[in-house]
């Protein structure tokens, strides 16, 4: 077996890369420094590359630890920043970064970000849009400037509990990005002021970059609330799609990845690709090409997805998004403490979005895959009074 990634061999072949992929007599992968290697199973891992708009050296891209250094060391006499992308990298960039530890997962957060003015501008009506709800957004929205307090429940702490039926469509659009959890924890990402600000632009993407020169020009806005525009020095400006112009030190793109199958499809035309240009892979991570696996980023899922499968869930569910109509929203949100969303249809749980030290992870998991009738509790089904593990013994 050849896994070929940044190329890692089986017997440890570092250092190089693949030049050429060849089915057509032999299966071979011919290496830059014109090695052959013959095969009889071989995977691609080749990952995915972020996407780019513009090259520029104040302009970074996260996606290993090469541009994480740049920007660690880009950032420490800048004071402002631009972050523009709304998902996992964007996330965990300007909101926290969350660990897990011990059986009862306790999370903690804390900024990756730190000392500097941040401008987030995202193209959603609300922040982590990947991730969350428009409702969970709300939630963790005063964590971007006071971070994650952890306030003791008490008697006094009121929870609020809401149900909606939905009955008709809603036109959504769910995008996400690739990167591995927690990419800068050991990583000290400090800017050149004593504190740090946030500022979220909603509904915008980036629409290019101007020169300083072309940028005293236009109006230099700050329209939003809280941007201070009284300085029009900066080193790099950026004009968003809503025609304003955003003046920072450093730019960090963050909007997604594409996959690294252009050398593959390149050589082998019988290879076949989604829309997205990921290798099609069965569900066996199998390729169109026989004895060819490819896994990560560089692949797209080719099977039906099966109807609670955890991409489904994790990218759609939360908003009933796939979820037959009419369907029910249960929610229970205690301010600084906890959000619960369930997504319902035919009084069965169909989704959930569970946020804080719910303790409902497993009970609802469960009723998810099982597909238990719930309707007869569903009123006392998020009373924080009652225990509904009990009901499902």
């Amino acid at each position: 077996l050849i896994l070929v990634g940044f190329i890692q061999f089986f017997f440890f072949q570092i250092g190089q890369l693949t030049e050429a992929f060849d089915i057509a007599e032999q299966p071979e992968l011919l290496l830059d420094k014109k090695q052959k290697f013959a095969y009889d199973k071989l995977c691609i891992a080749t990952g995915g590359a972020p996407k780019v708009s513009c090259k520029h050296p104040l302009v970074i891209s996260i996606r290993d630890t090469e541009t994480v250094d740049r920007l660690r060391s880009g950032i420490k006499d800048a004071k402002r920043v631009l972050v523009i992308g709304n998902g996992g990298i964007a996330t965990e960039i300007v909101l926290f970064q969350s660990s897990h530890i011990s059986a009862k997962v306790a999370i903690f957060y804390r900024y990756e970000l730190k000392n500097v003015e941040i401008i987030w501008a995202i193209r959603h009506s609300s922040i982590s849009a990947t991730f969350f709800d428009e409702g969970a957004a709300e939630f963790f929205k005063p964590m971007l400037l006071h971070g994650h307090s952890q306030p003791q429940p008490s008697n006094k702490t009121a929870s609020k509990r809401y149900q909606i039926t939905v009955d008709s469509d809603k036109e959504t659009g769910i995008t996400g990005c690739a990167l591995g959890p927690e990419w800068a924890s050991a990583a000290d990402i400090s800017g050149a002021l004593n504190d740090r600000q946030v500022h979220v632009i909603y509904g915008v993407e980036m629409k290019r970059l101007l020169p300083p020169e072309e940028a005293s020009c236009h109006c230099i806005s700050g329209s939003e609330p809280g941007i201070d525009s009284s300085s029009n020095n900066w080193p790099l400006y950026v004009e968003l799609s809503n025609e304003q112009v955003i003046g920072c030190d450093l730019l960090i793109e963050a909007t997604g990845v594409h996959p690294n199958s252009d050398l593959w499809a390149r050589d082998c035309p019988v290879l076949k690709l989604a829309q997205d240009d990921g290798i099609i892979v069965n569900d066996h991570m199998m390729t169109s090409v026989p004895d060819v696996y490819a896994c990560g980023d560089v692949c797209t899922a080719g099977w039906p997805w099966a109807k609670h499968w955890i991409q489904v869930i994790f990218l759609g569910r939360f908003n009933g998004e796939g979820v037959e109509k009419p369907w029910r929203i249960l929610m229970r949100i205690t301010k600084d403490l906890e959000y619960v969303k369930l997504i319902l249809t035919d009084g069965r749980i169909q989704g959930a979005v569970l946020v804080g030290e719910t303790d409902l992870e497993e009970v609802i998991e469960n009723l998810i895959l099982n597909q238990i009738d719930v309707s007869q509790v569903e009123e006392g089904l998020l009373d924080p009074d009652i225990e509904i593990a009990d009901y499902f013994d």
